[in-house]
């Protein structure tokens, strides 16, 4: 599951293992210990926060909405919440999120790509253009 979200990725996880019978945590542990993500720490020490009843706002202050949310909703399946049509219906939200972002991306490509030409190319137009002109007044100043 690589070059995937990595709050997609725990949501198949979790899903996966709920549709097989198994708990929340064990997904949860599944993401955390086949992820080399960033976000699998940050998973890991919510786990923690979530076993040892801390708040666990520090971590979620930063994240993006679509994971804070998947973190609150897989709290309430650790605490023994049905949560498999909720987790459904956020991979949907998710899936649309990823899909705005990589429209964005597309978006700031044509720009992106007019660098190269105005940093590379434009200056060598503008010695064909220029370079004759420059060429035959050096030619008249030698005497």
């Amino acid at each position: 599951m690589e070059n995937i979200s990595p709050s997609l990725s725990l949501s198949l996880t979790v899903r996966a293992a709920l549709e097989s019978g198994y708990s929340v945590r064990t997904g949860i542990l599944q993401f955390i210990s086949a992820s080399r993500d960033p976000f699998a720490e940050i998973v890991g020490t919510w786990l923690m926060c979530v076993d040892q009843n801390q708040p666990f706002h520090f971590i979620s202050d930063h994240l993006h909405p679509c994971r804070r949310s998947l973190l609150l909703l897989l709290e309430k399946g650790l605490r023994g919440l049905p949560i498999l049509n909720h987790l459904v219906e956020l991979e949907e939200e998710i899936i649309q999120s990823c899909e705005m972002e990589i429209e964005a991306q597309i978006q700031k490509t044509p720009l992106l790509l007019m660098i190269p030409v105005f940093v590379l190319m434009f200056p060598a137009y503008l010695l064909l253009l220029f370079g004759p002109i420059i060429q035959s007044l050096l030619i008249k100043l030698d005497p």
